[in-house]
């Protein structure tokens, strides 16, 4: 049921090829929920990090998956080695993901050797499947990455990689995250629990909206303050009148520039080491691409992401009120799509375009 969206980034041969890689993160498959809470854990800082990063560049609907992005750089970092592989570790605060299983593909240019090392390392650790393409006929081999993007996400993600992107590559890692499931409309707190099965029983959305109309930034710029645990944990149900506006949008970031503000840098010059995956053929990212879907309406939310190479209270109401409590949310938020049970912020971003709500209804 769950598919996620991917970064992706490119292996080039020019100087130093360029490495373009994604991911996409599936929930078809059972998920070990205490692998998923140390890897959490470990990236908590990353994730953080990232999405203020992020954030600083754009001024419009943003859905992304920092988790996804986390997870493909990861699956790079085993390549690494030396400085590259120290600057990129650090930056990731030591994620490795080797606990994590979830759903990813590398697709490799007919004839181009890769360590047996490393693609052991990437299907032990991330169950990757492998297979060849022919990126001289980039057309065909675009279409086939993008429809197995699709697939993992119910079509929500469809052009992903270019031709342009795949002629010149040498490997494209791949990872995806996709939730769809249906809210539970008596639902009491601006966290808003969803109705589902298997990996689906704990997630949530929790709607953060600023008590004043220009808060957001103020509560972008604490967001790694939040405890979505304790929000999760500790918030008490109560009856209330939730005015919620749809909202349907994509986005689609190109995080070079990004990831290079957070301090990796090494990965991306010509001197960059992934020796651990090819020693005849230097190589290096050429650009890491986040491109991620949500949408919200009366039967719920559903959302996806595709990464290539996405403390306050205020919103839990501490005791039952005699009367339902009215929440309208009529002016910018941010919001975070949340697996309890391993205490997984999935997706992340915020709203400040939308269109206005009348008694309830658009």
């Amino acid at each position: 049921m769950n598919q996620n969206k991917r970064t992706f980034g490119a292996f080039n041969e020019a100087n130093a090829p360029v490495f373009n890689f994604g991911g996409v993160v599936t929930a078809e498959e059972p998920i070990d929920r205490e692998s998923l809470r140390t890897v959490t854990e470990r990236m908590y800082q990353f994730s953080s990090k990232f999405y203020k990063a992020l954030i600083n560049s754009v001024d419009s609907n943003v859905i992304c998956s920092p988790l996804s992005v986390g997870i493909v750089l990861s699956m790079a970092a085993f390549g690494t080695r030396g400085f590259t592989a120290q600057q990129l570790r650090s930056t990731l605060n030591r994620v490795t993901s080797s606990e994590l299983k979830l759903a990813q593909k590398i697709f490799i240019k007919d004839g181009f050797e890769v360590k047996s090392e490393f693609k052991n390392v990437l299907k032990s650790n991330f169950e990757s499947e492998v297979q060849s393409l022919d990126f001289n006929n980039s057309e065909q081999a675009s279409q086939t990455i993008n429809n197995w993007c699709s697939s993992k996400t119910n079509g929500r993600i469809k052009e992903v990689l270019s031709p342009s992107v795949v002629r010149e590559a040498l490997i494209i890692l791949v990872n995806a995250v996709y939730v769809n499931v249906l809210v539970a409309l008596d639902a009491t707190y601006v966290e808003l629990p969803y109705k589902g099965s298997n990996f689906e029983d704990s997630i949530s959305m929790f709607i953060i909206l600023p008590n004043k109309n220009s808060g957001l930034k103020r509560v972008e710029n604490g967001f790694d303050t939040i405890n979505f645990k304790l929000m999760y944990e500790f918030c008490r149900k109560t009856e209330m009148f939730l005015y919620l506006p749809k909202f349907k949008f994509e986005s689609k970031f190109y995080l070079t520039q990004i990831l290079q503000s957070m301090g990796i840098t090494d990965v991306f010059i010509n001197g960059a080491n992934f020796s651990g995956i090819s020693e005849t053929i230097p190589l290096k990212i050429d650009e890491v691409i986040q491109k991620a879907f949500i949408q919200v309406d009366e039967n719920g939310t559903e959302a996806a992401a595709i990464t290539a190479t996405t403390m306050l209270f205020g919103s839990c109401y501490p005791a039952p009120q005699p009367l339902p409590i009215t929440f309208n949310v009529d002016h910018p938020f941010a919001y975070a799509i949340y697996h309890g049970a391993s205490n997984t912020v999935l997706f992340q971003g915020h709203v400040t375009s939308l269109p206005p709500v009348v008694d309830g209804r658009q």
